[in-house]
């Protein structure tokens, strides 16, 4: 598959918490996919436990986040089926799902990672000549 003819994630989902059945049929094929994200640029999608497992432990595979350049919120939140555009008990639900990400140690960590990376941007804004 060429780099123009990539799936593009994400794909519409029905009720905008299971995975679309495009989604589906790419996991059926494999649990490993190169895919375009909606800012555009091409990576790669990993459907199976074990391979995301695998991937996740070598810190290489790891992003370093989303280049300003390639951000857009459909690139963050991916459709309107993300916890901000349910209430109530649908809300409650995905908000458990997702809590294990923002616990104390994570938090902490990327905290650490903002002021180290906040740092750096100063240390280079700081460098530049100053504004006529």
């Amino acid at each position: 598959m060429s780099e123009q003819t990539l799936p593009t994630l994400p794909m519409w989902r029905v009720d905008h918490i299971e995975p679309s059945p495009e989604m589906l049929a790419l996991r059926a094929n494999g649990p490993i996919h190169r895919v375009r994200f909606p800012s555009g640029h091409a990576g790669w999608w990993v459907t199976g436990y074990d391979e995301a497992k695998a991937v996740l432990s070598v810190s290489a595979f790891r992003p370093a986040g989303i280049p300003p350049e390639e951000f857009t919120p459909d690139s963050i939140l991916g459709s309107l089926g993300w916890l901000v555009s349910h209430e109530g008990s649908e809300h409650a639900r995905l908000r458990t799902i997702v809590a294990p990400a923002f616990s104390s140690r994570r938090v902490k960590l990327l905290e650490q990672q903002v002021e180290a990376l906040a740092a750096q941007l100063f240390e280079e804004l700081a460098a530049q000549p100053a504004c006529a």
